[in-house]
């Protein structure tokens, strides 16, 4: 359907760069994955953070580390039940809270943006 997202959509776009207005936010060099530093810089609080195979949402950052919600992509235990456990390192659940400690996401999707924009 015309009005329908999809990743094919979001991989082959020509809107590159950081910017308020953009629907999502793409690494146009480098390693094509965002540090955590970058995840702090650019993420806002309900952004999609993807990589092949894997979407988690960015709640935002504790003690200066950024915090994404998301699903244990094995059965193993590596989620948090809050934000301030995952900073601890705290690890009890499959579904829940981890800190960000590494460049495994490529790129950062707005939903509101991409909504607003489907919408005009």
């Amino acid at each position: 359907s015309k009005n329908a997202l999809s990743f094919d959509y979001a991989k082959t776009s020509t809107l590159w760069g950081i910017s308020s207005g953009k629907i999502f936010v793409k690494r146009a060099s480098g390693s094509g994955k965002f540090t955590p530093k970058e995840i702090l810089d650019y993420a806002k609080p309900g952004d999609m953070l993807v990589r092949n195979g894997h979407v988690a949402i960015y709640y935002g950052e504790v003690k200066g580390k950024p915090i994404k919600i998301h699903a244990s992509t094995d059965d193993s235990n590596n989620c948090s039940k809050s934000p301030e456990d995952a900073v601890k390192g705290n690890k009890d659940r499959q579904v829940g809270f981890d800190v960000i400690s590494s460049s495994e996401f490529g790129l950062i999707l707005r939903p509101a943006k991409a909504i607003s924009k489907l919408n005009k």
